[in-house]
């Protein structure tokens, strides 16, 4: 296969999900990762009978209100994956869990056996062993909305969107928590029922309180990433309390109307005391440790306590963080007695509460909450302690059926591979890609059946599990590389049974990257990692790789123990050269943004696009047809990866969710073009056949203007900048039958319209834009266009026509889409736009439209791909994407070019 021209679509196009802050942060996709708390440390629990982590409490906790929050990282897929459960294994129980189909489910099963109490299945799988998942449930069934009384969070992200859902009745109590059951973690108590799930690590069960992720994780705006942070068991937002005075049988304080009503208050939060409503007049409200305070012989509480304003006037309250160890409190009135009632106040974890750290490797479910609420770790070692955490993920063995033969069987948290057939070659890999750009170090011990190995590393995105492929480096039982599927060259002095290879693999050249080989510590052949000397003879070394390990034809069964960093290496790395975890990665080569299209996902806040060219700040916006305007502190630099924003709240609104497409033009840099008959202003990047055209209209009549690419654009979209406009539409293959171009408004869900030479003038060539001063763009008019041409394996400009079956039309763009905006033409439709970002995983539908401000839309059955390896897949027969004898439009960019780097074709997800 050829090359494509862009092999990595990031480096042009890449979309970001940030969360807003109400401030300033850099948000995009960059590399190195960052932590903001540190886990040290995870504990392994195996698929092995009754290994686990367990307690039965002494005493119940609430059986209504609790929170369970645990890093989880999977040790193998298709089969129940237990992260807690409290069951009878007969009729009853209560589990959080992966089932056999790798979706996460929630259920309980208590008043009334085998019928559920509340049963929760996810729509979406998960199937990557090698990222740190952040499982979080939020239980209270107390209350009053139903939908809100089971509430299970991922990386930080509510799910809505389920496969089953059966919501909790009123006041359901579970297992969980309560006396009746062992309260079993990472696997059953049960020798029929093995469950291990791999790795946990940072576990807090909270008793009495329903929490929100951030009390124990936060996105890292740098990256994009759901990470840990110092956790926090406790709300971590400011609860608001309204306090009014109301007459009943003398004046009362009520709280959020209730009269002299008992409030709890949890130790470390913050609860403020709302004063500003008039009736508080002459009625200051404060803490005391003794009922009614200074009038019942007490004292003031003032500790975490702060005061501001007059009360019953606006802005006055009273605030307190409750520090730890309060005993209950009481508000009352400062100056009348009488008035107030009790606040009771409850520790972090409540009763059966607990933290698991596992930082005690001879202790490993030693709680750290300061409860004493310890774990029992039954059928584990010092060994099932290991540094593989969220903060320092290393790498592991994949177990998904593309990357690993069902000839191999994986255990010790997929770092151990035992082939079990001696008949034919068989393979698999690992489950981190292994990037261009650095210097990476790994050990595998020979545990058994030297002599049918066969181990190194082949190009990322080769899917393998049997025969030898031409494309790995191998080294083999007697010291010889193989480098082609077949023929061995001669390199070293071979290994046996408990021998311990290291593998230098320096990838810091791009063009040229080196792999070492050691056998106990010293380098074959005399290599030198260090200094470049002697590396192994292999394939050419360029792009992304992952590990692999064979079996052989030959009749022996080999055993691997890979050790990428977990824990200490047998021999120190070379110089230079890092363990194979997410902190020693490289970092992500990406241009600078030149065009960005933000998005708020949860709230009706316009599409907003800005551009370097025009300048940072400069907001025009799709959905809507207003003139240009500067918003101060918006989007404040264009960055490497992504940018600067400001306390702008349209793109940075406290709380929300946003979206981020960028396209790579020029870092910003313009010139002056005079291709056409009026002068232009160009930011080109003709690698991904991307402008951004700036120019002024003449007088009435048609005109051209260059646009810098190298081909003939396949896609325009201009405005005017200065004055009121419409966002004109250009596609390459869209005429009426007399050979005009037709045009739409991208701020406008219009069928096409045939405008001829009210727009588009002469057309459009490999150096110009062909436009007219009528219509979109006036005489006189600063105007603006972005301008688009087809790259193989990075971007494509189509068209296909529905056939209204949910077995909709395929669409071949040569690569998997990382964004794709799709317009039925012939009759009115909204614009629909998906991104890989907002949708990790098959089907397609969180969908955003750019010429509506609505939210994001998601799990509806109407609006639905696949992105594929190469293409897309419709699979509804709605109108807006596959009505019968409908006529679309697409534009889409790269995720992955179908054919990689020239030598295979990547995967579909």
């Amino acid at each position: 296969m050829a090359a494509p021209t862009i092999t990595n679509g990031q480096e042009h196009f890449f979309p970001i999900i940030y969360e807003g802050n109400g401030a300033g942060q850099r948000v995009g996709r960059f590399v190195p990762f960052t932590d903001q708390a540190t886990v040290a440390n995870s504990c392994l629990i195996q698929p092995v009978a009754q290994r686990r982590l367990g307690r039965t409490p002494s005493s119940n906790g609430s059986g209504t209100i609790l929170t369970f929050s645990a890093w989880v990282k999977r040790g193998r897929l298709g089969s129940i994956s237990s992260i807690f459960i409290a069951n009878d294994y007969a009729s009853v129980g209560e589990a959080l869990e992966f089932n056999t189909s790798n979706q996460l489910n929630y259920y309980c099963i208590k008043s009334s056996p085998g019928s559920y109490d509340w049963n929760y299945i996810t729509n979406r799988t998960f199937e990557d062993t090698s990222k740190w998942y952040h499982i979080m449930v939020a239980r209270d069934t107390t209350d009053s909305t139903q939908a809100d009384r089971v509430q299970i969070y991922i990386d930080g992200e509510k799910v809505t969107s389920w496969n089953t859902e059966t919501q909790a009745g009123s006041n359901l109590t579970g297992w969980m928590n309560q006396t009746t059951y062992e309260n079993s973690f990472g696997n059953t108590n049960n020798a029929s029922y093995v469950r291990g799930i791999g790795y946990l690590a940072e576990m807090n069960m909270i008793d009495g309180q329903a929490l929100l992720p951030a009390s124990f994780g936060i996105t890292d705006t740098s990256t994009g990433r759901w990470i840990p942070k110092t956790v926090e068991p406790f709300p971590t937002t400011t609860t608001d309390i309204a306090v009014t005075v109301v007459s009943s049988g003398g004046n009362k304080y009520a709280l959020d109307g209730v009269t002299q009503g008992t409030v709890t208050l949890i130790e470390g939060a913050t609860y403020k005391f709302d004063q500003s409503d008039s009736s508080n007049s002459g009625h200051p409200l404060r803490f005391s440790t003794t009922s009614d305070g200074t009038h019942g012989g007490g004292s003031e509480f003032t500790s975490g306590v702060t005061t501001a304003g007059t009360p019953g006037s606006s802005g006055a309250y009273t605030q307190i963080t409750v520090p730890t160890g309060t005993a209950t409190l009481y508000y009352y009135c400062s100056v009348h007695s009488g008035m107030g009632g009790t606040a009771n106040t409850q520790d972090q974890y409540g009763t059966n509460g607990f933290r698991c750290k596992f930082q005690d490797s001879s202790a490993l479910g030693d709680d750290t909450s300061g409860k004493g609420n310890d774990l029992t770790a039954t059928g584990m070692s010092t060994t099932n302690q290991t540094t593989d955490s969220p903060t320092q993920n290393h790498a592991t063995l994949s177990p998904h059926s593309l990357y690993k033969s069902s000839n191999f069987t994986l255990s010790e948290g997929n770092l151990k591979a035992t082939s079990t057939s001696a008949a034919g070659t068989h393979s698999g890999q690992g489950g981190m890609r292994i990037p261009n750009g650095g210097k990476y170090y790994w050990e595998c011990e020979i545990d058994a059946g030297k002599d049918g190995m066969g181990i190194g590393i082949i190009p990322a995105d080769t899917p393998t599990t049997s025969a030898n492929p031409s494309t790995a480096t191998l080294y083999l039982s007697n010291g010889s590389m193989r480098t082609d599927g077949s023929n061995a060259i001669s390199y070293g002095s071979g290994v046996s049974n408990g021998d311990i290879m290291g593998f230098a693999l320096d990838l810091s050249n791009p063009a040229n990257g080196k792999l070492y080989v050691s056998v106990n510590g010293t380098y074959e052949n005399s290599g030198n990692p260090v200094t470049g000397a002697n590396p192994a003879p292999a394939n050419p070394l360029i792009g992304d790789f992952r590990v692999i390990y064979q079996d052989g034809s030959n009749g022996y069964t080999p055993v691997y123990i890979y050790n990428f960093g977990q824990k200490s290496f047998n021999t120190a790395p070379p110089t230079g050269f890092s363990a194979l975890q997410q902190d020693n990665l490289p970092e992500t080569v990406k241009g600078i943004s030149g065009l960005v299209w933000t998005k708020n996902r949860d709230s009706t806040d316009n599409h907003i696009l800005m551009d370097s060219s025009r300048g940072a700040g400069q907001r025009l916006e799709s959905t809507e047809t207003g003139a240009q305007i500067l918003i101060n502190n918006s989007l404040n630099k264009f960055l490497a990866g992504g940018q600067q924003i400001g306390s702008y709240a349209d793109m940075n609104r406290s709380g929300n969710s946003f979206v981020s497409w960028n396209w790579v033009a020029n870092a910003g840099t313009t010139a002056s073009n005079t291709d056409g008959s009026v002068t232009s202003t160009v930011q080109a990047n003709t690698t991904a056949g991307f402008s951004i055209v700036q120019f002024t209209a003449p007088s009435a009549g048609n005109f051209t203007t260059g646009h810098g690419l190298s081909s003939t654009p396949e896609w325009v979209i201009v405005r005017m900048v200065n004055a009121t406009s419409n966002w004109a539409v250009y596609h390459k293959s869209v005429y009426d039958a007399s050979g005009n171009q037709f045009s739409a408004s991208l701020n406008s869900n219009a069928a096409y319209s045939d405008l001829g030479s009210a727009i588009w003038g002469a057309g459009m060539t490999s150096s110009t834009l062909g436009l007219t001063s009528d219509g979109v763009v006036t005489a006189g008019a600063v105007s603006l266009a972005y301008a688009w041409h087809s790259v193989d394996g990075f971007s494509k400009f189509g068209k296909y026509t529905g056939n209204g079956s949910t077995n909709g039309p395929f669409g071949y763009t040569g690569f998997r889409p990382a964004w794709f905006l799709v317009k039925r033409i012939d009759t009115a439709n909204d614009w629909q736009l998906f991104d890989s970002a907002r949708n990790p995983f098959n089907p397609v539908d969180r969908r955003l439209y750019p010429n509506l401000t609505n939210v994001e839309a998601v799990g509806s059955t109407s609006d639905i791909f696949d992105f594929t390896a190469n293409g897309f897949k419709v699979r509804e027969d709605n109108a807006a994407i596959n009505a019968s004898g409908g006529t679309y439009i697409y534009m889409a960019f790269a995720e992955h070019p179908f054919v990689g780097d020239g030598t295979s074709p990547v995967t579909a997800r």
